[in-house]
């Protein structure tokens, strides 16, 4: 082989290498931006946590009335 073709072919390869190590290197980036996404806990402050109790409540009063509006309704009914 000429030299210059060894040269070409040398440097084809080591373009080729370096373009599979760029890529092997963002997908290790990658997964790893993933990762931290994924361990992250969501921190809620004590309003948050007091609202949504409040929330709650709420919510179980609310299907407490409708369910004893819905039995007299019924009793009104049968009357």
């Amino acid at each position: 082989m000429t030299q210059p073709l060894m040269y070409f072919l040398l440097g084809v390869g080591a373009s080729i290498l370096a373009l599979c190590l760029f890529g092997a290197y963002l997908e290790y980036i990658d997964k790893d931006q993933e990762t931290k996404e994924v361990e992250a806990e969501p921190v809620y402050s004590e309003e948050e946590i007091a609202l949504a109790n409040f929330l709650q409540d709420k919510q179980a009063v609310n299907e407490a009335y409708l369910a004893a509006q819905n039995q007299l309704l019924k009793q009104l009914l049968k009357s």
